[in-house]
């Protein structure tokens, strides 16, 4: 028995598997318990990450839409918990643990593309980095925050990449893209766009990136509200809103 039927037959126990977890998730009362469950479901991604490649398309999309719940849904609702308490070091762990499991869904993704199971385009890697470029995915107001995304594409001549940052309630922030620039994508490049000052307020908030046609009327893919990160205050001066805008008050 070859490979991809192996796999084939396996796609249905494995979706199931990650079903049971995402329902035990949702059951936990502690976010200490949510988080062993987190860590169990990296280690079974990790080890299992050459057969995850194989599926056919159907079983990888069903596969792909129940991770996406437990990471990009249940957990961002962890990270905002621990956010909201002030919880620095449980909040580490939880957007370690996500961290982990981006890096590890991006590579399955890259050997099915490697394979001729993807897409037209690719968004290979984002990462989040700090001033000092060091990945992070915790800032006070002000602090620069860059965002640095890894691509390949099959048109480089009519694609682009953009970005999106919505608060956790769903408010949408902000949202540059590729196309207006002069200079062109490459066939496989990086791009870092460059927040160099930093004007949130304490909240979590969700990065989306996308890679489109220059028109952004085709989606080649779109990794939605997919990589989370947390504002702590720091010396901004306002305590309420989304927003520090540089004002000052004049009193006659």
């Amino acid at each position: 028995m070859n490979e991809k039927t192996q796999a084939g037959e396996k796609a249905d126990l494995i979706a199931e598997y990650f079903g049971l977890i995402q329902r035990e998730l949702c059951d936990s009362k502690s976010i200490d318990g949510s988080l062993l469950k987190i860590n169990e479901l990296n280690r079974f991604l990790s080890s299992n990450r050459k057969l995850l490649g194989l599926f056919d398309h159907s079983s990888f999309e069903e596969v792909e839409k129940i991770l996406n719940g437990i990471f990009f849904g249940t957990v961002q609702n962890l990270i905002s918990q621990a956010n909201a308490k002030g919880n620095e070091k449980m909040l580490k762990k939880l957007l370690d643990a996500e961290k982990r499991f981006i890096k590890t869904f991006e590579a399955i993704l890259e050997s099915r593309d490697l394979a001729g199971l993807g897409k037209k385009g690719r968004i290979l890697s984002v990462d989040i980095l700090d001033k000092s470029g060091r990945k992070s995915r915790i800032f006070r107001t002000w602090d620069p925050l860059y965002i640095k995304i890894r691509y390949s594409l099959n048109d480089k001549k009519d694609s682009a990449i953009g970005v999106a940052i919505h608060t956790e309630s769903g408010i949408y922030l902000y949202g540059p893209n590729t196309s207006s620039l002069k200079k062109k994508l490459k066939k496989r490049g990086t791009v870092i766009l460059k927040i160099e000052s930093l004007p949130f307020l304490t909240g979590t908030y969700l990065l989306s990136v996308t890679l489109t046609n220059k028109q952004s009327t085709r989606v080649f893919e779109h990794k939605w509200k997919r990589y989370a990160f947390a504002v702590f205050k720091g010396n901004a001066p306002e305590d309420y809103g989304i927003l520090a805008i540089p004002a000052k008050w004049e009193i006659d």
